[in-house]
């Protein structure tokens, strides 16, 4: 895999994308992008946060034929990280949805439906919970209003 925008790519910026390019195996589809998008934000305060067991598939795959020998062997134990919620990234992928409707940026952004898809039937999020945290949610994204369409005044969500 190589970087292909390196020189996109500079320190102290707010919003990063990586472009990675890979080896593909398939050939055809023009929908198949010949490289992997990859986005950092560093604007919004992560939270609510919690610690979750991090894991490798190869790990994975490796308890599933009891070779737990190669998982000590070569250092693949699971391991703790905080992260932020689910129930949060769900909130900002509605918002980030929103906010591409009213750019008039549609097209591409199947992701985020499909990760909000996910997340639904995934019933790992606590709806109630997110009563706790979306006006800060609110509050922070009006900060950055000029990107965050739908968090400026009058714009707001009605029935949280």
């Amino acid at each position: 895999m190589t970087l292909t925008n390196p020189d996109n790519v500079r320190s102290r910026r707010e919003h990063h994308l990586y472009y990675v390019e890979y080896n593909k195996i398939f050939e055809g589809a023009y929908e198949m992008l010949s490289h992997i998008l990859l986005e950092t934000i560093v604007v919004y305060q992560p939270y609510p946060t919690e610690k979750r067991p991090i894991t490798k598939y190869v790990t994975k795959y490796l308890r599933e034929i009891n070779r737990l020998d190669l998982i000590d062997k070569y250092d693949l134990k699971e391991f703790e990280m905080t992260v932020q919620s689910i129930e949060r990234t769900f909130v900002d992928k509605l918002f980030a949805m929103c906010d591409y409707y009213l750019e008039n940026k549609v097209d591409r952004f199947s992701r985020h439906i499909y990760d909000i898809h996910m997340i639904w039937q995934s019933n790992l999020i606590d709806i109630n919970s997110i009563n706790k945290f979306i006006e800060n949610v609110i509050s922070d994204r009006q900060i950055y209003g000029d990107r965050n369409l739908s968090a400026k005044a009058g714009m707001r969500p009605t029935n949280y």
